[in-house]
């Protein structure tokens, strides 16, 4: 039997994707022990990053995969910034974090609508051509929830830094949510609203 037919080969990538879902709900459940979460924040980040380059370099990529990663992505960044709101942090930077918490469940709203006319909604790619920050704005989000539990830990005072890293996740948020939101308008010959 070839073993690129096995189940578990086709498989790797989204077995590493689904890994973020328990991850995800380790940290809800512990979301008051700070090391764990910013450990389990990593991890995800981890996976995030891995799961794609893997199922390219296995040959393995799917639009299950795909949309398995933005759901769970979701899911996680859910998670996220439940325990960040939780947590002994200042007014000005609970907005941000909730700025970017309306704007991910935005994307969430058009990967639905986007799913529901039959479209690939995994990615934001429009005749071939890629729009939006893809990654760029997980990495954004992923460093400037560990600079903020970093310091919270060091009980070092959350700065000017961390304004700019949520600043910059705002911005790739916005701008991934307008990619998605044109790539569904074009795709569903919507007029622009």
């Amino acid at each position: 039997m070839n073993y690129k037919s096995t189940w578990l080969y086709r498989n790797t990538a989204n077995i590493i994707t689904s890994l973020r879902i328990p991850i995800s709900l380790t940290i809800l459940f512990c979301g008051k022990d700070v090391w764990l979460v910013l450990f389990l924040a990593l991890c995800a980040a981890l996976t995030d990053f891995l799961d794609g380059k893997i199922a390219a370099s296995m040959g393995i990529k799917s639009k299950f995969g795909g949309e398995l990663d933005c759901i769970v992505d979701k899911f996680f960044f859910g998670a996220l910034f439940f325990v960040l709101m939780n947590l002994p942090l200042p007014i000005w930077l609970k907005v941000m974090i909730s700025a970017t918490a309306i704007i991910e469940f935005g994307l969430l709203y058009y990967w639905i609508l986007g799913i529901s006319q039959g479209m690939d909604a995994s990615t934001t790619k429009i005749n071939g051509r890629r729009y939006g920050p893809g990654q760029y704005k997980m990495f954004a989000i992923c460093v400037a929830v560990m600079l903020c539990l970093a310091k919270l830990l060091c009980g070092i005072q959350i700065d000017v830094l961390d304004c700019a890293m949520w600043a910059i996740s705002i911005a790739c948020a916005t701008w991934s949510l307008l990619a998605r939101r044109a790539g569904y308008l074009k795709v569903t010959n919507v007029p622009n609203a």
